[in-house]
């Protein structure tokens, strides 16, 4: 497959973007609120990456994200209402549900309706308002009522639709950007740190992880969830049937190493790669429930690497190995009576690992250059 070279740099962009607009989304989930400047954030965000797929066309949407700039930048009444309900504060966005349970039933047009002056009929003409602004517009009354014919409700939760099917995009675009790399590797891209860093860190692991793991690993992808309770993303899952059993691999990716230590942003009290580890119940009870279908009765925990695209100390390897495997250590004896099973060893892959494991494929070559490349990026 050819691919255009603005492509990839456009798909990398594009996911920075997607990525920001999710971790956003899941913080307000959580909490059940953004921050002004946040909420600002997410629609700026959602209007770029409108903008982005539909070439501008999305007139309606774009129209829609605008209406949802003038309310956040002037939230009336209504919004005021929920976050003080909710908050006790009327200086946040509070998420959509929340908004949604304030606003009224009817729709527009009942709410036109309601209105005496717009019920009589114009002297002279003998039309109402409604049939005016009809002839104005070129549309028969009937349809303008349809299009009036919307609860505030309803676009509101039309935001919400908009805001998850960009979300669904993520995958498909990851698997494009994979494509890419292994085609040509990484070195048309224009690599900066942040999102777009992390974003190119985990495609160029899992393509390391199918060319040199192989088994399993070759169908690896990154796994996102999201419900109102629990939440969790992983950067390279994979799963296979054996008998009744599903078997779940998992790698985890960093730039750096020590950054798998850093506070969780849900959980600061404790580290990333706990959090992780912690939210791994979810995942494998999850995977279990869909494969019962296919006649699973258990799932197991069998593989977890970290990988990082540099080379820590032996403090920094030691801590880590110990702080990720006490935690498997707890899950495994929380759930030995249950249908879940947790391996109680991890595997760090660093730089040095990957670069030594590659061969001279072509693959492999443009492989090694993009290790290289993050790595002194990074």
């Amino acid at each position: 497959m050819k691919l255009h070279s603005e492509y990839p740099q456009q798909i990398l962009d594009r996911l920075a973007k997607l990525r920001e607009l999710r971790d956003l989304i899941v913080m307000g989930r959580e909490r059940g609120y953004l921050e002004l400047s946040e909420a600002q954030r997410v629609i700026e965000l959602v209007k770029d990456l409108i903008e982005d797929l539909s070439g501008g066309k999305a007139k309606f949407t774009l129209h829609l994200l605008d209406v949802a700039e003038k309310i956040i930048e002037e939230p009336g009444p209504l919004i005021r209402k929920a976050a003080l309900k909710r908050f006790n504060r009327d200086d946040i966005i509070p998420k959509l549900e929340y908004v949604a349970e304030e606003l009224p039933k009817r729709s527009i047009l009942e709410h036109i309706r309601g209105l005496p002056i717009l019920r009589k009929k114009i002297p002279i003409i003998n039309k109402t308002p409604i049939e005016v602004i009809a002839d104005r517009i070129g549309i028969t009354p009937r349809v303008l009522k349809a299009l009036l014919d919307v609860r505030l409700k309803d676009l509101i939760s039309e935001l919400g639709y908009i805001f998850q099917a960009l979300l669904e995009t993520i995958v498909p675009q990851e698997k494009r950007l994979e494509e890419y790399i292994r085609a040509y590797g990484i070195r048309d891209l224009k690599i900066t740190k942040g999102e777009a860093l992390s974003v190119l860190a985990e495609t160029v692991a899992r393509v390391w992880l199918s060319v040199v793991l192989k088994g399993p690993w070759l169908s690896a992808e990154p796994v996102f969830y999201q419900s109102d309770r629990i939440n969790y993303e992983y950067d390279a899952v994979a799963i296979q049937m054996v008998e009744d059993r599903v078997e779940v691999y998992i790698a985890e990716v960093e730039v750096k190493c020590c950054k798998f230590m850093r506070e969780d942003r849900h959980k600061p009290h404790i580290s990333r790669i706990r959090a992780k580890i912690g939210r791994l119940k979810y995942l494998l009870q999850g995977t279990l429930n869909y494969y019962k279908q296919h006649g699973a009765k258990r799932a197991r925990l069998t593989e977890l690497l970290l990988l990082c695209y540099d080379i820590p100390d032996i403090q920094t390897r030691q801590r880590l190995k110990a702080e990720a495997e006490t935690e498997l250590q707890m899950l495994q004896s929380k759930y030995q009576n249950s249908p879940l099973m947790f391996t109680t060893e991890i595997r760090i892959i660093t730089k040095e690992d990957m670069i030594k494991k590659l061969g001279r494929s072509q693959v492999e070559n443009r492989l090694r250059r993009a290790i290289a490349i993050i790595s002194e990026v990074s």
